[in-house]
């Protein structure tokens, strides 16, 4: 039996989709979706190739399985590929995916029935946070960075920023929002590695990145932790840009 959300899309109950945003990805994409179509529940696995110049779109045209959905776009935007990626599912549960993320333990039996009560988890490598732990204001704001996972059913319509497009996501926009309408969140430990590529991020991406960042807190100066992290970048810009230069020559690792 099907139902509607707030936007008319008719959803499956109880199926399990996968999101993945990809720009040259070539050197992680084919593990990464291998991974995704392993997991029990995987009803479907829609990859969003979003301007990518090497070989991504050679190899996810390579991987023959029925459950794996491949759009090409020229959008050059992490939230207008997360957003087509999300009014494209028909599950009730999605689960949205970085393209450098390999799942290596199938947690999805344990974790969607916390949605019930968490409507969105961000997904950690950390197998310590057995959790879910409750996300609030504090210091310790946790972010979703590489997956996170939402019950359509409990956050209908869920949409990205669509501010500043061509910034490199806004995820962390989209998790203030959420938490300002009351809506709990947790984080949670999820079963992947984060097989992140060495090599440069590319000066325009991370000049993105980095305006992305002030541009968030800027949006959310009534929340005291934007105002510290805010605080936090004005009181030591030389020392972060001096940072972000050896991350993009190599000499430096997060």
């Amino acid at each position: 039996m099907r139902y509607e959300d707030q936007d008319n899309a008719s959803i499956v109950p109880g199926q399990l989709e996968f999101v993945v945003t990809a720009h040259n990805s070539e050197d992680t994409i084919e593990a990464c979706i291998h991974a995704l179509l392993a997991v029990k529940r995987a009803s479907r696995v829609t990859v969003i190739n979003d301007s990518s110049r090497d070989r991504t779109r050679e190899i996810l045209g390579a991987i023959d399985d029925e459950r794996l959905r491949v759009l090409n776009v020229e959008f050059r935007s992490r939230a207008k590929t997360s957003n087509l990626g999300f009014r494209n599912t028909a599950a009730e549960f999605v689960c949205s995916v970085d393209s450098d993320v390999l799942f290596v333990n199938d947690r999805f039996e344990e974790l969607l029935p916390l949605l019930d009560t968490y409507p969105l988890l961000m997904l950690t490598e950390d197998s310590t946070d057995t959790g879910p732990r409750r996300t609030g204001w504090d210091p310790a704001f946790a972010e979703p960075r590489n997956a996170f996972l939402f019950s359509r059913r409990h956050l209908p319509g869920l949409h990205f920023s669509e501010l500043y497009p061509k910034a490199g996501g806004e995820d962390t926009d989209m998790a203030i929002r959420l938490l300002k309408a009351g809506v709990p969140l947790a984080s949670v430990y999820g079963g992947y590695v984060h097989e992140r590529v060495e090599g440069p991020m590319g000066w325009g991406r991370r000049l993105h990145f980095h305006m992305w960042n002030v541009i968030t807190y800027l949006r959310h100066l009534d929340v005291p932790m934007c105002r510290r992290r805010l605080l936090e970048i004005a009181r030591h810009p030389v020392q972060r840009a001096v940072r972000s230069v050896k991350q993009e020559f190599g000499n430096f690792r997060a």
